[in-house]
């Protein structure tokens, strides 16, 4: 086995797929969106703990960190269905009706589960409404302190794709980037709105 340095790090590959792999997980076996950053985080451990062992006599670097991914995903998704932890063990009608002992109350179980709540942790939503409300009102005031321009490109990319905006403009795709895209989210980045991933 020939090992080195190169093996005790995880490079832009590797995130790449670790980052394609995870989301790929959501809405499966029970996991939602807000799972996320855990399943990157398990990933990421056992692609380090695994890495020493890569031998290049047997497979490309870049193979062996997708066989070690897609083995632990595997393992993710075994483990979530182990009957104890199975999600789809929980039981009880959502008409079933709970009574509440402090105050003697009986409610419907349907009318306890908070719509966005739900929605969020079956993948559906990425936010509540009221984040989404704070979201859209953050970007108006980013996009009102725009220069003219900018903020005119911006309120057509609201409807049009980048590639349509780019050929309205007559303008070639690095052109577009440089000029308009990369002072987007410098502005967006600055008002504490950037890109994380």
């Amino acid at each position: 086995m020939q090992a080195n340095d190169s093996n005790t790090f995880i490079d832009e590959y590797a995130i790449r797929i670790i980052r394609h792999k995870a989301k790929s997980l959501i809405g499966k076996k029970g996991l939602t969106k807000s799972d996320l950053e855990d399943i990157e985080h398990d990933l990421i451990v056992d692609l380090l703990q695994r890495l020493p062992k890569y031998d290049s006599d047997k497979a490309t670097r870049n193979t062996f960190i997708s066989r070690l991914v897609e083995r632990k995903i595997s393992n993710i998704l075994r483990y979530r269905m182990a009957e104890r932890r199975d999600c789809r063990r929980e039981e009880g009608s959502l008409d079933f009706e709970i009574e509440m002992e402090e105050t003697g109350k009986v409610f419907i179980r349907t009318n306890l589960v908070d719509a966005d709540e739900y929605e969020i942790r079956i993948g559906r939503r990425n936010r509540s409404r009221q984040e989404e409300n704070e979201l859209r009102l953050d970007v108006e005031s980013i996009i009102a302190g725009l220069p003219p321009h900018l903020r005119h490109i911006c309120e057509r990319l609201k409807s049009m794709s980048k590639a349509d905006a780019e050929r309205e403009l007559g303008m070639a795709h690095s052109t577009f980037h440089d000029q308009v895209i990369r002072p987007l989210r410098e502005a967006f980045a600055k008002a504490g709105l950037g890109d994380d991933r």
